[in-house]
């Protein structure tokens, strides 16, 4: 039996979740698991999911102090467990924890001829489950990294910063217990201390939700970005770029909330090609990305934390159908490539380029170019296909 122990919303409570979440949601971690369990349902895999939403902290990003405990079920050999927990600041951490253990100690009909598969480096997470390893020495630990919680934030404030390395100590204690590892690069390998320890590179799965909705092309040309504005990843900079084009039906269509905001909105008044969209639901943002011209990814692949990131918007718009700008990440794996317009250096003059040299290519050209990236990624990198990569990793 396996048991997967995430983050992910279940269907009943995503409406209340979004409803009660003032400050960012974070889609891409909550689809990404969902499309791992997709993949145990197309391998017929026997499967019980624990999970405690990501939701944010009370009363600033979340607007209720607690959320309740639900069961759920996704198919006949999936069911689910959506566990109680407070989300007050560091007490919502340690009830995460005591929720957690109590369910898998007391709760459940774990065994030790089980595996517990561990999505991200959550330290409530992973002290739960090396706890119950304690008991069940034989059960079967696999962790899914899809982050490195120490590039995760340029908080500067000495409190927080002393709080992750106590978690960061945590986190490389507990993974001392498991067994194997699905890692979103191959540079995470090392940085891990993984070892001799099986592990695979899954650095990320589409499940083609975007098949499902239809709708026509922008007329205009539309440069589209969509996530959390962070100032790291380059959101200033496609600002500027943008506004040196010159095109009466050029636009750049914005989605996401971060601490680029206030820039974005400036932005949007001086020039009124640029359209900023706010927070959407991730069925409109799917959306946005068909309806563009062009997706682009403005972080370049300076800074270290860029070995061991695979941005999950890479590979939604590549499934999206619409072509993708982007910068040659460290993270990239060679077979990607063919598939995207790459700009080949980190200069951030050299995105302008890019931008304009896309401009110029027939619309009917860059509707072949996007349709074949959308064909890779729903043939190599499909739940089925990625999820049976793990299952033969564990199974050997």
């Amino acid at each position: 039996m396996y048991y997967f122990i995430g983050s992910l919303f279940p269907i009943s409570l995503s409406k209340d979740i979004y409803k009660h979440s003032t400050g960012n949601i974070d889609n891409a971690a909550n689809s990404l698991q969902w499309n791992y369990i997709e993949g145990f349902k197309q391998n017929d895999c026997g499967l019980e999911i624990v999970t405690l939403p990501g939701v944010g902290t009370f009363p600033k990003n979340y607007s209720k102090a607690a959320l309740p405990k639900s069961v759920f079920a996704v198919a006949p050999s999936i069911s689910g467990n959506s566990l109680s927990f407070i989300t007050l600041p560091l007490l919502g951490l340690v009830s995460r924890y005591y929720s957690l253990s109590k369910f898998l100690n007391k709760e459940s009909s774990v065994s030790d001829k089980d595996v517990i598969i561990v999505y991200s480096l959550k330290s409530a997470f992973l002290l739960a489950c090396c706890g119950l390893k304690k008991k069940l020495k034989d059960i079967h630990i696999c962790v899914i990294v899809p982050d490195l919680p120490q590039y995760m934030s340029e908080s500067g404030n000495k409190v927080y910063r002393f709080l992750k390395r106590i978690d960061k100590k945590i986190i490389d204690r507990c993974l001392k217990k498991a067994d194997t590892f699905v890692l979103l690069s191959d540079a995470m390998h090392d940085a891990l201390n993984v070892g001799t320890r099986p592990w695979v590179r899954i650095e990320g799965i589409s499940a083609n939700y975007s098949d499902n909705i239809l709708c026509m092309k922008h007329p205009g040309f539309v440069y589209c970005y969509t996530g959390t504005l962070d100032k790291r990843y380059g959101i200033l900079n496609l600002l500027h770029s943008f506004m040196q084009l010159e095109g009466d039906d050029l636009m750049l269509w914005i989605c996401g909330k971060g601490n680029a905001e206030e820039s974005v909105r400036e932005c949007s008044e001086k020039d009124n090609r640029i359209k900023y969209f706010g927070i959407l639901s991730h069925d409109e943002v799917l959306k946005k990305q068909k309806e563009a011209t062009v997706l682009v990814n403005p972080r370049t692949g300076a800074g270290e934390y860029t070995k061991y990131s695979f941005p999950s918007k890479t590979m939604e718009y590549m499934a999206s159908g619409t072509p993708c700008i982007m910068y040659n990440l460290p993270a990239l794996p060679e077979e990607y490539k063919p598939h995207i317009f790459l700009i080949g250096d980190n200069q951030e003059t050299s995105l302008l380029d890019k931008m304009r040299d896309v401009y110029s290519i027939p619309k009917v050209e860059l509707e072949k170019f996007g349709n074949e990236a959308k064909n890779f990624i729903q043939r190599e990198k499909n739940p089925r296909r990625q999820v049976s990569q793990m299952l033969s990793m564990i199974n050997q």
